[in-house]
């Protein structure tokens, strides 16, 4: 591993176990029923004890802020289930 990866996964966590949660999802499959308040929702997670969590590129700044000490990864790249081909991965960032 390089320096340079362990420097960035070192700010998530220690021990070399990451609880990270994905709230990547709305890219791909559109609105999510439910999550409702991602501000909250994120809050809750990282009280919770979650190390990370990891949204699209548009959510950053809603959320980047309110994470209570937990790391942040952002998914520059995505796809849609609801486009004509849910396979064609496109750079967002």
């Amino acid at each position: 591993m390089t320096a340079g990866k362990q420097a960035r996964l070192d700010r998530i966590g220690t021990g070399g176990k990451y609880l990270v949660v994905p709230m990547d999802h709305g890219i791909t499959l559109g609105a999510v029923t439910g999550l409702v308040d991602l501000e909250s929702t994120i809050d809750a997670l990282t009280r919770g004890g979650a190390d990370a969590v990891l949204t699209q590129r548009g959510v950053a700044p809603r959320v980047h802020g309110n994470r209570n000490g937990a790391g942040y990864i952002v998914h520059l790249n995505g796809s849609t289930a609801i486009g004509p081909d849910e396979a064609d991965k496109r750079e967002t960032g």
